[in-house]
């Protein structure tokens, strides 16, 4: 139960941020945010599926969904890709050694930076109290 919150959770605020940033872009014409949304909502999809492939197996297709799905299939380096699978995995370690009460009981969630195993918690507190006020004001 606690996978299938976090993934609902993940994906409620993925698509309020990226609501929230399209009325920025495109204020007053809903009728285009909303056609986007529908297209990155099947994007998104695709890639969630793969990912979910690519965790569950090893690095080869967490690498061919990242470079699919991240890197939109162009040549990308080596290197990079192995930056973006590590950054992967090690989130996923954090998220599973995270108490269960993180996301049951506020829906908190965050990960940690590319460098580093290092959580800057005041960054981290703000940045989701900021998001909490704008969400706010969006949603009634």
């Amino acid at each position: 139960p606690t996978g299938i919150f976090l993934r609902q959770q993940l994906a409620r605020t993925m698509w309020m941020d990226l609501d929230l940033r399209a009325q920025q872009i495109l204020p007053g014409q809903s009728k285009t945010r909303r056609g986007q949304l529908e297209e990155l909502c099947s994007e998104m999809n695709a890639f969630m599926l793969a990912l979910d492939e690519g965790v569950v197996d090893d690095d080869t297709v967490l690498a061919a969904a990242v470079w699919r799905h991240f890197c939109h299939a162009q040549p990308t380096s080596l290197d990079r890709l192995v930056k973006l699978v590590a950054y992967i995995r090690k989130n996923v370690q954090h998220l599973e050694q995270l108490p269960d009460e993180n996301f049951m009981k506020n829906g908190y969630i965050y990960f940690l930076p590319l460098n580093g195993d290092v959580v800057d918690t005041k960054f981290v507190n703000q940045h989701y109290l900021d998001f909490k006020n704008k969400a706010r004001g969006v949603i009634k």
